[in-house]
C-alpha cells in the first residue's frame, strides 16, 4: 500500500521498499525507502485515430514537480473532429499536511456535434477552483466550484426548447463533486482490485441555468491464476441521470448516449439516445450500461503484451428517466495490443438486441501514439 501510493505521487521511476530490525527492540522495525526519481516534467505531442473521435491532435506538458514544490503544472491542447480544447491547471497534492490537495484551472473550448437533425456548436470558457479531500487509504472526495460562459452559435430544431427558454448566451455557476476508490495494482494493465467514481454537477440558482447530472461508474478486476493463461476477468457498470430544476430546462448539451468502444461496442458512437422527429436522434436524461470480458494474454511476445477479450455489452437510454424499454446489445471479441507507440485496440463485434434504425458498426478500433 505504501509502495503503491509513493508511486501515485509521479515524481519517481522506482520504489523500494526494505523492513530493518531496530536495534534494542524485538517489536519494531524501520521501513527504508529507497527511490530513483524521474524527470523534471514531459511535453507530449501525439495524435490519435479511431472510429469513435476519428483523427485528433494533441499536446502537453506535464510538471509533477514543478520547481521542487511537489505541485504539478499541466497545458494541454487537443483538437477533433468534435472537440477542440486548451487546459492550464495547477495541482497542489498537499495543500495540508493531513493530505488534502487544491485545484485551480482554465480552460477554452468548443464543441460540436455533428448529427443531421440533431447537431449544435458551442464555445465555452471555464474557470473552476476546488479542493480535494482522502479518506481510507485508496479514496478521495473532491469538491470544485467553476464558472462557465457558454455561447451557443447554432442548434437544432429539436433543442429550440432549450434556445427559446434560456437564448444562446449563458453564464452558469457549477459545483462539480467527486468520490473516487482506487484498490487497482496498475493503472494500465489492472489485474486486480476496483475503481469506483461517483460525480455530480449542479448548475446553482445564483447564475442562468439550473439543472443536475449524476454519473457513477465501476471496474471490477480478477486474475483466474490457478488457469494456465492466467485470465483477467473485467465486469464494468456504468448509469447516469440528469434534470432541470427550478423551472429551468436540462442542457441539451449534457445528454446521456451510448455506443462506441468506451459504452457499447458493435453500435456507431453515440448513436443511441432518444429518437424524436422520425429518425433523428437525441440524448436522453439517463442511462444504464454495463461489460462483462475476459482478457487473455496470447504471449506472442516477449517485450510487448497482446491480448485476446471476449465480451458481452448491453446498455440502455432512457428520454425520461423512467423510459428503460429499448435495451440494446452486442457480443465480440476485442483485440489490444500495448505496442511501443502506444495502446492500439480492435474490436469485431455483432449486435444481439437492436431497433430498427440503429446505427451499427462490427468493426472497431483506437490507436494512439
Amino acid at each position: 500500500s505504501s509502495r503503491r501510493r509513493i508511486r501515485r505521487l509521479g515524481f519517481f521511476n522506482d520504489v523500494v521498499i526494505t523492513r530493518e530490525r531496530v536495534e534494542g527492540r524485538e517489536d519494531e522495525v524501520d521501513l527504508a525507502v529507497r527511490v530513483r526519481e524521474g524527470g523534471v516534467g514531459t511535453f507530449r505531442v501525439g495524435a490519435g485515430f479511431s472510429t469513435d473521435n476519428d483523427l485528433s491532435f494533441e499536446a502537453g506538458l506535464d510538471t509533477p514537480n514543478v520547481f521542487g514544490s511537489g505541485n504539478n503544472f499541466s497545458a494541454d491542447f487537443s483538437a477533433g473532429d468534435d472537440d477542440k480544447r486548451i487546459d492550464f491547471s495547477l495541482d497542489e497534492f498537499y495543500h495540508t499536511d493531513e493530505g488534502v490537495s487544491r485545484h485551480i484551472g482554465m480552460s477554452i473550448a468548443e464543441r460540436e456535434s455533428s448529427g443531421e437533425s440533431s447537431g449544435y456548436n458551442i464555445d465555452g470558457f471555464t474557470a473552476d477552483y476546488g479542493y480535494g479531500i482522502p479518506y481510507a487509504d485508496d479514496g478521495k472526495y473532491s469538491a470544485v466550484f467553476a464558472y462557465e460562459k457558454i455561447e451557443v452559435n447554432s442548434v437544432a430544431s429539436v433543442y429550440q426548447e432549450f434556445e427559446d427558454t434560456h437564448g444562446r448566451n449563458l453564464d452558469l455557476l457549477l459545483l462539480r463533486t467527486g468520490l473516487t476508490h482506487d484498490t487497482r495494482d496498475s493503472f494500465q494493465q489492472p489485474t486486480d482490485g476496483y475503481r469506483a467514481e461517483f460525480s455530480a454537477e449542479f448548475g446553482l440558482p445564483l447564475l442562468d441555468l439550473r439543472y443536475y447530472r449524476a454519473d457513477y461508474l465501476h471496474d471490477y478486476y480478477y486474475q483466474a491464476r490457478t488457469l494456465w493463461t492466467k485470465p483477467v476477468w473485467h465486469a464494468r457498470f456504468g448509469m447516469g441521470v440528469g434534470g432541470g430544476f427550478g423551472g429551468d430546462v436540462y442542457p441539451f448539451y449534457e445528454r446521456f448516449f451510448v455506443g462506441g468502444t468506451g459504452t457499447l461496442r458493435g453500435f456507431d458512437t453515440n448513436s443511441i439516445g432518444d429518437r424524436r422527429e422520425g429518425t433523428s436522434t437525441v440524448g436522453g436524461r439517463a442511462r444504464m450500461y454495463g461489460s462483462v470480458e475476459v482478457a487473455i494474454d496470447t504471449e506472442l511476445f516477449k517485450t510487448q503484451k497482446v491480448y485476446l477479450a471476449p465480451f458481452l455489452d448491453a446498455g440502455v437510454v432512457g428520454g425520461d428517466i423512467a423510459d428503460f424499454s429499448h435495451p440494446r446489445a452486442a457480443a465480440g471479441v476485442e483485440l489490444r495490443w500495448i505496442s511501443p507507440i502506444g495502446p492500439l485496440r480492435f474490436s469485431w463485434g455483432k449486435a444481439l438486441l437492436k431497433e430498427d434504425g440503429d446505427k451499427t458498426q462490427d468493426l472497431q478500433f483506437s490507436i494512439r501514439y
